[in-house]
């Protein structure tokens, strides 16, 4: 099985990245669609982090919690020197554990990754503008990856 990594970042909280993990995919393909939100039913739009939890708004759907979706979730912190590094915050097992690091706010996709049970996998699609996506070449990466773009 394959993981969708999506990271999320909020312009109130510039050195934070949440990292949200989607498991149970059957392909690296299908997981880089459900990233990219180019699946069915969809794929996420936004993260809201408040009162009330972690809730993911998918698009064209309504807002689900990411405890009912048994996605994962990682707080991770960007060295302000050097943007491509980040350093382990927590792992908050529920919703007062994430409330506690007071990260409230409006975050959206910056960009996404994609692992398997060999590691990271690289997914590239092309896109033809009379039959809309056409390919996806699949590759294993090697070490220290560049991250896929998010949409």
């Amino acid at each position: 099985m394959y993981r969708a990594h999506v990271y999320w970042g909020c312009p109130t909280h510039p050195f934070i990245e949440i990292e949200t993990i989607h498991e149970g995919f059957a392909s690296p393909i299908r997981a880089a669609l459900f990233a990219n939100g180019c699946c069915l039913p969809a794929g996420p739009e936004t993260l809201h982090l408040g009162a009330d939890g972690a809730m993911l708004e998918f698009l064209g759907k309504s807002d689900v919690s990411v405890r009912e979706l048994l996605a994962k979730l990682v707080v991770w912190q960007v060295d302000r020197d050097a943007p491509q590094r980040l350093a382990f915050v927590a792992a908050p097992k529920d919703d007062e554990e994430l409330a506690e690091l007071e990260l409230e706010g409006r975050y959206v996709p910056s960009r996404y990754a994609i692992t398997g049970p060999s590691g990271p996998v690289e997914v590239r699609f092309t896109l033809d503008r009379e039959n809309g996506l056409q390919a996806a070449a699949v590759s294993p990466v090697a070490a220290n990856p560049p991250q896929g773009k998010g949409r």
